[in-house]
C-alpha cells in the first residue's frame, strides 16, 4: 500500500486542460492487428460461400456421395500479416501494375502530340470568346480590369457578364479558313468502313453469345453416352473439336426480285410463297402488266384529235450572208474535185490534160518547148480556144428557153391564194376613152388580174 502511494505521489495529476500524449507506436501496432483479423475473417466467409457452393454444384451433377473429389479451387492462406501464402508456406508474389499519378509520368506514357503551326493555330483552334469585349460587373459600377496596385490583371469574378459592342467590325481569319479548299486525307473512308465492318461484327456475336441466337456447332464432334443410375437417364454429351463460331451469312441474290413478282399470275404467286424450289426459279416471261391489282384501277383514254384544223407553223428561211455563201461554195468544190479525183485514181475518169497557157509552157514542157516552140505555142493557143468555147457552151446549155423563161415569168405573176387573196379598190371619174379600157384589159390579162366594174 505505501508503495501505491509512493507511485501515486510521484505522478503528477492529470488535468483536463494538459495536452494529451499519444504513444506513436502503439496505435500503429493497433491498426495493424484489426486489419489482419478483418482480413482473416473476410477470408473465412468467402471459403465457407465457395464450399456451399461447390456442395450445391456436385448435388446437382449427381456425384455419388461415397467418390470423394478433390476441389476444383485452392483455398485462400493468409498468414499473420495478412499475405498470401501457398501449402508449403511459401509467401506468393503477384505482379502489381505500377498506376502514373504524377503529371510528368503521365505525359510521358502518353503517345506524342501532332506538331502545330503556331501561326496557323487560329484555324484549326476557334476563340472561345469575342475577341472585342466589355467586361461589367452585375451592378452599376465597372469592374477594372487590371489590379491598381500591380500591373497583373485581374480576371473577372463569377459575377461578371460579357456585353459585346456590335459597332466594332470584328475580322476571323477562321471564317476565311472555312471557304478555302479542305482535302480528304488519304485512308479516311476506308478507316470508316472498317469501323462500321468491326461494329456490325459486335453485334453479331453480342447476338449469340447472348443467347438469342444458336451457335452452329462444328462438322467434326465426337458423341459420349453414359447412364445415369440414380435418375435413370441417359445423357449423351457432344465434344467437338473445334470452337463454336457465329454462322457466316453469305448474300443470297434471287433469281426474281419481289418487286417484279407482282407481275405474275396468282396461281404463280401462291407458289413462290409456299415452295422453296418455285422461289428459285426465273419467271420474267410469264410477267404482264394487267395481273398486277392496281392495273384495273388506272384508267386509259382512248387518244382523239383535237378539232379544228391542224395548222402546221411555217418554217423561217434562213438567210446566209455574203461570206457564208462564198464559204458554202467553196466547199462544196472542194468536195466534187476530191470526189472526181478519187475517180481518177480508181480509173473511172481519164486524166485531163496539163492546162497550158502561154505563160507557163515553156516551163512545163522543158526540151520540147525548146526544140519547136512555134508547134507547141500552136497547141496552146488550140487548147486555150477549146477551153473558151467548153465554157461558153456550158453556159448555153445552163441558160432557159423561151418557153420556160415564159412559164416562169407566168408562175412569178400567179399569186398562191392558199395564203389569202389580195384586193384593190380604184375610183375612176372618166372612162369614156376607149384607149385607156383597151390597156386596162390587156394589164389584167398580162397579170392574171380578175374584177369587175360598177358604174355609179
Amino acid at each position: 500500500m505505501s508503495s501505491d502511494n509512493g507511485n501515486l505521489a510521484g505522478q503528477k495529476r492529470k488535468s483536463r486542460f494538459d495536452a494529451e500524449v499519444v504513444d506513436p507506436v502503439l496505435p500503429e501496432q493497433k491498426r495493424l492487428n484489426l486489419e489482419v483479423s478483418v482480413a482473416a475473417a473476410k477470408a473465412a466467409e468467402m471459403s465457407k460461400e465457395i464450399a456451399a457452393r461447390m456442395k450445391l454444384v456436385t448435388s446437382l451433377l449427381g456425384v455419388n456421395k461415397g467418390t470423394e473429389k478433390k476441389a476444383a479451387y485452392r483455398p485462400l492462406l493468409l498468414d499473420a500479416q495478412g499475405r498470401e501464402i501457398d501449402e508449403h508456406g511459401n509467401l506468393v508474389k503477384h505482379e502489381i501494375q505500377l498506376v502514373k499519378t504524377l503529371a510528368a509520368n503521365v505525359a510521358a506514357s502518353q503517345p506524342p502530340k501532332k506538331k502545330e503551326n503556331p501561326y496557323l493555330a487560329h484555324r484549326s483552334h476557334a476563340p472561345s470568346e469575342p475577341s472585342k469585349t466589355l467586361v461589367a460587373a452585375s451592378n452599376t459600377t465597372a469592374q477594372p480590369l487590371t489590379n491598381p496596385d500591380s500591373s497583373t490583371p485581374v480576371e473577372p469574378t463569377a459575377s461578371a457578364e460579357i456585353i459585346v459592342d456590335e459597332r466594332i467590325p470584328e475580322k476571323r481569319r477562321e471564317l476565311k479558313a472555312k471557304k478555302a479548299l479542305q482535302f480528304v486525307e488519304a485512308g479516311k473512308y476506308i478507316k470508316e468502313a472498317n469501323k462500321l465492318a468491326e461494329k456490325e461484327e459486335r453485334k453479331m456475336i453480342a447476338g449469340y453469345s447472348s443467347g438469342r441466337k444458336q451457335l452452329e456447332k462444328a462438322t467434326s464432334s465426337t458423341t459420349t453416352t453414359s447412364n445415369n443410375p440414380e435418375e435413370g437417364q441417359m445423357v449423351v454429351e457432344e465434344t467437338s473439336n473445334e470452337p463454336l463460331v457465329p454462322p457466316v451469312l453469305d448474300p443470297i441474290v434471287p433469281t426474281m426480285e419481289w418487286w417484279d413478282e407482282a407481275f405474275l399470275p396468282k396461281a404463280r404467286r401462291d407458289t413462290r410463297k409456299i415452295s422453296k424450289a418455285a422461289c428459285e426459279q426465273d419467271e420474267y416471261d410469264a410477267c404482264n402488266i394487267q395481273n398486277i391489282k392496281t392495273y384495273k384501277f388506272v384508267q386509259h383514254p382512248i387518244p382523239l384529235k383535237p378539232l379544228g384544223d391542224t395548222k402546221t407553223v411555217p418554217i423561217l428561211p434562213m438567210y446566209l450572208t455574203k461570206k457564208e455563201r462564198k464559204k458554202l461554195r467553196k466547199a462544196q468544190r472542194a468536195e466534187r474535185e476530191k470526189e472526181k479525183r478519187d475517180k481518177m485514181m480508181l480509173g473511172l475518169l481519164p486524166t485531163p490534160e496539163p492546162k497550158f497557157k502561154l505563160s507557163n509552157f515553156m516551163k512545163l514542157l522543158g526540151d520540147q518547148a525548146v526544140a519547136d516552140p512555134s508547134k507547141i505555142e500552136m497547141k496552146v493557143v488550140q487548147q486555150m480556144q477549146k477551153r473558151i468555147l467548153n465554157h461558153e457552151m456550158r453556159n448555153q446549155m445552163n441558160k432557159l428557153t423561151p418557153q420556160q423563161k415564159r412559164s416562169k415569168k407566168m408562175k412569178k405573176l400567179q399569186e398562191d391564194l392558199s395564203k389569202g387573196v389580195t384586193v384593190a379598190i380604184f375610183r375612176i371619174t372618166d372612162f369614156s376613152c376607149l384607149k385607156y379600157r383597151f390597156k386596162v384589159d390587156i394589164t389584167a390579162q398580162q397579170y392574171f388580174l380578175s374584177g369587175l366594174g360598177k358604174l355609179l
